[in-house]
């Protein structure tokens, strides 16, 4: 372990054992877990008396809880989008990776393409509770690369990086990574049957079913597979559901974890506008014509909001640089437009991702189009999808 920069400073997973593949040893964790749950469980009653609704409206976030100090201060309000302004950072990108370490509690980027030079083959890693980004300079990494896949393996706390590629060059990858934050390692796993060389895909992790999944992509021809990764067995499964969206790339995935769902939302195919569910342990795809939508774009970046449950789009192209903002419910399976009174603008292809200590999405960077006077964002921006009201813990 590095110092503080591997510890999850209240997290009750710290200091869990691990089997030799860095798996939890779940004999060990049992009790933890029973706590959690409890934890969470008495914020939530106590915060609303059960779940809590969807407000989106804009007003004033009062959550209060001594075991988040990464929760920040009053008044920061919610449906609102605050430009962070850390110190420092990666440089301006687009086309980057990025997906939150729970473990550690950081935002971790790999890559992307800078506003000049070759593409990145950086590993950065940002801290909610400092508004700090470091650079972790780990002394073996993946080729500087755009538009790979990355998800967090809860299971394994590892992220898991494939593919990506050069489309200036028409190089593309069909490696797959691991990266353990405590250790700032990566590891080429190289499984012995991956997808093909592709980049500018989908790919989330289901927890539920402790697999990474895989949809769609180019290199350079668009496709529509789906697949899945187990870090535990080191092992990509080629999946064939009877139904598919159609061959896409650089549309928007997220995982929903009350509904046990795969969603998609748009991509590549012709500016689409659809909304499509995968179920992993039925193998379906179920698209789920919402009366109501954003525009077809491509680009766009989504995030699952769990305490809201609520998957959160913002950005993309759909024939301007978008700078909405939308919520899509599954249960209700409709999609809204949160319309905040400020927004980082219009962007392709930023990162983003839900930091769930901070209760915030984290978006960093993005394509703000040739245009404009600064095409490259290097602006870290965070956004809080509802309030709720205070936890006192006595």
């Amino acid at each position: 372990m590095r110092g503080n920069l591997g510890t999850s400073r209240h997290s009750p997973w710290r200091g869990r054992a691990r089997d030799p593949r860095g798996r939890f040893n779940p004999s060990q964790v049992a009790s933890r877990i029973l706590f959690s749950l409890v934890l969470v469980a008495g914020v939530v009653n106590a915060a609303s008396g059960g779940r809590e609704p969807a407000n989106l409206t804009s007003g004033t976030d009062q959550q209060f809880s001594p075991f988040k100090p990464c929760v920040p201060p009053l008044g920061l309000g919610y449906n609102r989008w605050t430009n962070a302004r850390p110190p420092g950072g990666p440089s301006a990108r687009w086309s980057h990776a990025m997906a939150y370490d729970v473990q550690s509690e950081r935002t971790i980027l790999y890559g992307g393409q800078p506003s000049t030079g070759p593409m990145s083959n950086e590993t950065w890693a940002y801290d909610f509770a400092t508004n700090g980004w470091q650079d972790m300079n780990p002394s073996a990494r993946p080729s500087g690369r755009e538009h790979p896949g990355i998800a967090y393996d809860a299971q394994s706390d590892r992220l898991i990086l494939f593919g990506g590629g050069n489309h200036l060059t028409s190089v593309y990858s069909n490696e797959t990574w691991a990266y353990d934050f405590e250790t700032n390692t990566w590891t080429n796993m190289s499984p012995p049957s991956p997808p093909s060389r592709r980049y500018d895909f989908g790919m989330v992790y289901d927890s539920r079913a402790d697999r990474v999944i895989l949809f769609g992509g180019a290199g350079p021809t668009q496709n529509n597979e789906t697949w899945a990764y187990d870090f535990e067995t080191n092992a990509w499964t080629r999946l064939t559901p009877t139904r598919s969206p159609a061959p896409r790339q650089a549309h928007s995935m997220a995982y929903d974890s009350e509904s046990d769902r795969v969603l998609l939302f748009g991509g590549a195919y012709t500016r689409d506008n659809e909304t499509w569910a995968y179920d992993f342990n039925a193998n379906a795809w179920t698209r789920m014509n919402p009366p109501t939508h954003p525009t077809g774009r491509w680009g766009a970046r989504m995030a699952y909001d769990p305490r809201a449950d609520r998957v959160v789009l913002f950005g993309g192209w759909d024939g301007s640089y978008s700078d909405e903002t939308w919520a899509y419910d599954f249960n209700a399976n409709s999609w809204t437009n949160l319309n905040p009174p400020s927004t980082p603008g219009g962007l392709e292809a930023p990162g983003l991702v839900y930091d769930s200590c901070s209760r915030r999405l984290v978006l960093f960077g993005g394509f703000r189009g040739p245009s404009n006077p600064q095409p490259y964002s290097n602006e870290t921006w965070w956004y809080r999808f509802q309030g709720a009201p205070p936890v006192i813990f006595q």
